[in-house]
């Protein structure tokens, strides 16, 4: 995106960031995509979580803190697969995590669950998710 940084050739600083923000909404979204297309173990989610901070990290140095925003779901879909165990999640459900509220509704988290292979949909299915 070296051609689209502000500067004398390339686009004003506002327009910059707006087209930054664009892609990463898009980028974002892509993932999420993508990624329930997929199965994970417990490495695979380990992986995931560091991948989506880099992406929120390269994005952040660029936008601001603000495009964090843009990348709700992504963070806490990797989240939710980094867990140790599915009941785990009740020590996050509800409350604001990193300043967050959650944006996943109760039937889209035990969906991510159940994309890692070590977890049995009976503990998944247990879990006692109140909105």
């Amino acid at each position: 995106l070296m051609p689209y940084s502000p500067g004398p050739y390339g686009l004003c600083e506002a327009n910059s960031r707006a087209l930054l923000f664009l892609v990463a909404s898009y980028v974002g979204k892509r993932l999420l995509v993508m990624l329930r297309q997929q199965r994970f173990t417990q490495l695979g989610g380990l992986q995931l979580d560091k991948d989506v901070r880099t992406v929120i990290a390269w994005f952040t140095a660029r936008c601001g803190r603000e495009v964090r925003d843009t990348f709700g779901r992504l963070s806490q879909f990797a989240l939710l697969l980094n867990l140790d165990r599915p009941a785990d999640v009740l020590d996050f459900w509800g409350v604001k995590v990193n300043g967050m509220v959650w944006q996943l509704t109760a039937d889209e988290l035990r969906k991510v669950l159940a994309l890692r292979d070590d977890f049995k949909p009976e503990e998944i299915q247990r879990l006692a998710l109140t909105t």
